[in-house]
């Protein structure tokens, strides 16, 4: 469809003035496809007319085929980003009740994680994910699986469980800096000043400019000079 192509093509050059003139352009029975309802809904969050997005957004999710497991994932993304969180929950939901959750991809295991973990309802995520460990601990991907499991824990506030599933990750990459710095970050949420410190300069022997070494290895050193208001400063940076 001519109309689909030309918003689709607006939209991708970011010209939000050709968008709104095709919308003021096209009859409503050629808007009121689930695509074009999408772009429609698209185009009005580029406006700041979110409630308006909204509504387009919501028959877009309604219409979407659930076997096309990419576009429910993208509506529910942008439903979230006009504040659709309760129509993008249900969406995830039928999608959750036709398809098992071991059949989707890694990159659409980890979309819809990341989506629950936006709408802040870890609960969802850990129950997916755990639906799926045995499906993935013989694949070549485990560990991306296991750093995937370790998010989900953290934003639950499940620190023991983060650091379990972290280290179990070390068994299989023992020099992995990434793995290092997600353990250091969960042993000091624990307190464990002086184990999260010794991670934190194994990574510093393995790769001396990774990223976040140096807040890390100052807001440690502020803990054991006792200096609060130093502490804190460093600890929003470093556990943001």
């Amino acid at each position: 469809m001519k109309f689909i192509e030309d918003l689709t093509n607006a939209l991708d050059a970011k010209d939000l003035g050709r968008c709104l003139e095709l919308l003021d352009q096209t009859p409503d029975h050629i808007l009121s496809s689930p695509e074009a309802q999408f772009l429609t809904g698209r185009v009005l969050i580029e406006a700041g007319r979110n409630s308006e997005a909204l509504v387009h957004l919501e028959y877009a999710a309604n219409a979407v085929s659930l076997d096309a497991v990419d576009d429910v994932l993208q509506v529910a993304r942008v439903l979230l980003s006009c504040g659709g969180d309760s129509a993008s929950k249900h969406l995830l939901s039928k999608l959750l009740t036709t398809q098992v959750p071991s059949s989707f991809s890694f990159t659409q295991l980890e979309g819809i994680t990341d989506l629950y973990l936006i709408m802040e309802s870890p609960e969802n995520a850990l129950t997916i994910l755990s639906s799926c460990y045995s499906h993935y601990e013989n694949q070549a991907n485990f560990l991306e699986f296991l750093e995937l499991l370790g998010k989900a824990f953290a934003h639950s506030d499940s620190v023991w469980e983060e650091l379990e599933v972290y280290l179990l990750g070390l068994k299989i990459e023992p020099f992995n800096t990434r793995l290092h710095h997600s353990i250091s970050r969960a042993l000091s949420k624990l307190s464990l000043f002086d184990d999260a410190n010794t991670h934190l300069e194994f990574i510093e022997k393995l790769n001396p400019d990774f990223k976040r070494k140096a807040i890390a290895l100052d807001y440690f050193q502020a803990c054991k000079s006792g200096s609060f208001e130093t502490q804190e400063r460093l600890k929003k940076q470093w556990l943001q």
